[in-house]
């Protein structure tokens, strides 16, 4: 199964890599590059199944972010940013790629191939299954974002969750620290694993010597900041450094640091009984609607701490100018369980195992509706934003990577990050004429944890349709919905039934889109026998983990 996704992804690097070469000969203004030592520095920082509504920058009253509430009082907030997935793999997958994660292969990707009119390449590989929640962003397939920042002369370093298999420095970094074969650590707190589980580390803890109890989020920053200031060392700070910090909070198990305990309890005391552990039902799923969990705000501060720790580092070693930082998350925040999660009473599901509320936005993490992937985006660009503001510019995921590029000075690749744009006219006096294509789309051939099962989706305009195909053993009707977003953001109006053109308009867009996923002429018979013969993955750790 895994290696049906790897080989099916080797055929579009092909066109990836050819496409690469032909720009990289380019001479357009955009392509020129100035000095190395005159570039901006990079920090992406990524939070795993941070909710759009976790922030008091975005709205939250119960959480504590002082922080990140600076950086984006001195930056650019969106408020109209997208995952390219409700998970975190497959939006992971599309971060660094640039592409829609659908193109790299799906659940059932034969029938997939089949239906759309991909025959050839379901022929080709028709013998393998198709799976991209497997594992492995293979190191053939792209010129990833870590190959793209390190072409052009920067230090790179990736801290933190990975599970993208092989590890990050097959992908254009130069070093890598906390990665990990799977979605998610056993504990927050070292050694992090259960004994008989540490080979789920693709790096060595005990050569590290790490102090048990150490708190994850707290070792990552100190990495981070011990990176940045070896690459300030010497002759290495005449080079620019691109540094990705992806914390694996608030992913659970939810574990937070006990210091800062003490504060949410208190605030959880003083909310009244109507405040807290509320819920409803949607589809199949207990739906938290109050932001009252003390272990995940805790989890949030260590977070919020992390980032005040690395702008206080920039600002004393006099790079707060010269460095761009870009915060993010993967997916919505994990607000769902199924109604009959260990056999308890809603009311125990919400209190004891549901992290966050995404309310007023419906769903969360596995879910196409807009709690599941509208996301937190915060840029800070001291030499591209003209102005500290808030923008309503939509964004989807595939856009950091030529946006990162774009801050920097380097020149973007519009073939490799062929389903992105950068963002960074969206930082200037032209966010409020700037428009950009849509629709945007989702496909998720999955029903998983809390979801609302196998569906997909397309955002343009006003409008957003949800097209469920299923399953109907799993009480999932094939309906589809419509929602106007702009007067309706909590998707609890459908309005399929009185706008059925404007449906169809936005199924066949959809449709379209389904279709051309992968070119079906790539599949020749030559190319066949080279895809079938390449086996380089074997020693990938094929485990699927938690997501």
């Amino acid at each position: 199964m895994l290696q049906y996704v790897q080989l099916q992804l080797l055929f579009l690097s092909l066109y990836i890599k050819k496409q690469h070469a032909a720009i990289a000969k380019t001479s357009d203004g955009r392509s020129k590059i100035n000095e190395v030592s005159k570039r901006q520095n990079i920090i992406l920082i990524l939070i795993d199944d941070l909710g759009i509504k976790d922030l008091g920058c975005y709205g939250s009253k119960f959480y504590s972010t002082p922080h990140i509430n600076t950086l984006s009082r001195e930056g650019v907030k969106f408020v109209n940013a997208y995952a390219a997935h409700p998970m975190c793999l497959p939006s992971r997958v599309a971060l660094l790629s640039g592409v829609y994660p659908a193109r790299f292969g799906q659940n059932d990707g034969q029938k997939e191939f089949e239906k759309y009119g991909h025959l050839k390449a379901k022929k080709c590989f028709g013998k393998f299954g198709a799976n991209i929640f497997s594992d492995d962003l293979p190191t053939n397939q792209a010129f990833t974002l870590g190959e793209a920042f390190k072409e052009h002369g920067y230090q790179t370093a990736w801290l933190g969750k990975w599970h993208l298999g092989r590890p990050p420095t097959d992908h254009g970094f130069d070093r890598a620290f906390g990665h990990t074969s799977i979605g998610s650590i056993q504990s927050h707190f070292a050694p992090y694993f259960r004994p008989g589980h540490e080979k789920n580390n693709l790096w060595d803890l005990e050569k590290e010597n790490i102090k048990k109890g150490t708190y994850m989020a707290d070792l990552l920053t100190t990495k981070t900041i011990d990176a940045m200031t070896d690459f300030r060392s010497g002759q290495k700070k005449e080079k620019p450094f691109f540094v990705v910090l992806s914390h694996y909070a608030v992913h659970s198990p939810l574990e937070g640091p006990k210091q800062f305990h003490g504060t949410f309890e208190k605030k959880l005391t003083s909310m009244s009984p109507g405040q807290k552990y509320r819920f409803d039902f949607d589809r199949e799923a207990v739906c938290k609607t109050s932001q009252d969990n003390t272990e995940y705000a805790a989890m949030l501060k260590s977070v919020d701490e992390s980032v005040g720790r690395v702008r206080a580092f920039l600002e004393a070693d006099g790079l707060k100018e010269s460095t761009t930082i870009v915060f993010t998350s993967d997916n919505g925040g994990e607000s769902t369980k199924p109604t009959d999660y260990g056999k308890m009473s809603p009311k125990n599901i919400v209190k004891e195992h549901i992290n966050t509320s995404n309310s007023p936005y419906r769903g969360g993490k596995f879910w196409l509706y807009e709690g599941g992937i509208r996301v937190p985006l915060i840029i800070y660009s001291a030499n591209k934003q003209k102005s500290r503001h808030v923008t309503q510019f939509r964004s989807i995921g595939m856009d950091i990577y030529p946006t990162l590029l774009d801050l920097a000075g380097l020149p973007l690749y519009p073939s490799v990050h062929r389903d992105g744009i950068s963002l960074v006219p969206a930082l200037t006096k032209l966010s409020k004429t700037w428009h950009r294509k849509e629709p945007f789309f989702w496909n998720y051939p999955k029903v998983y944890d809390g979801g609302e099962g196998i569906c997909s989706a397309a955002l343009k305009g006003a409008f957003k349709v949800i097209q469920f195909r299923g399953p109907k053993s799993d009480g999932f009707s094939h309906t589809t919905e419509l929602y106007n977003i702009l007067s309706d953001p909590s998707e609890q109006i459908n309005i399929a039934a009185e706008q059925p053109k404007k449906v169809q308009e936005l199924l066949g867009e959809l449709l379209f889109w389904k279709e051309n996923w992968v070119d079906d002429e790539d599949f020749t018979t030559e190319k066949c026998k080279e895809f079938l013969k390449y086996d380089q993955w074997k020693d990938v750790t094929n485990s699927t983990g938690t997501y």
